[in-house]
C-alpha cells in the first residue's frame, strides 16, 4: 500500500509541471517567472539525490522526470532570451536607416 501511495504522489508531482511545460513551449516564456522552474529544478534534483541515497525508486523516478521538465522550461527561457538579443535582417536594416537619417540631420 505504501508503494502505491508513493507512485500516486509521484504521478501528481510530475503532473504539476506538465501544464507549465506545455504552455511555455507553445507560447514562449514571456510573462513567466524564471525563479519557479529554476527553484523547481534545484529542488527536484536534491530530492533525486536523496532518493538515490535511500535507494528509493519512487523518489528517483518522480524527481528525475520533474527535474527534466523544469530544465526543459529553463531551456525555453534561455532560447527566448537568445532570440530577443538577436535582430532579424529587416530589423537591423531599419535600425541602420534610422541611424543614417539621424546622422544626416546632425550634419
Amino acid at each position: 500500500m505504501t508503494e502505491i501511495v508513493g507512485w500516486l504522489g509521484s504521478a501528481l508531482v510530475i503532473a504539476l509541471f506538465l501544464p507549465q511545460l506545455v504552455r511555455t513551449w507553445r507560447f514562449g516564456s514571456d510573462g513567466g517567472s524564471l525563479a519557479t522552474p529554476l527553484m523547481g529544478a534545484v529542488c527536484q534534483a536534491t530530492w533525486c539525490v536523496y532518493g538515490v541515497l535511500r535507494h528509493d525508486t519512487v523518489l528517483i523516478v518522480c524527481n528525475a522526470v520533474s527535474c527534466c521538465f523544469a530544465v526543459a522550461i529553463l531551456a525555453r527561457f534561455a532560447l527566448d532570451a537568445r532570440r530577443r538579443t538577436h535582430f532579424s535582417q529587416s530589423e537591423a536594416d531599419e535600425l541602420l536607416d534610422t541611424a543614417e537619417v539621424a546622422a544626416s540631420l546632425e550634419a
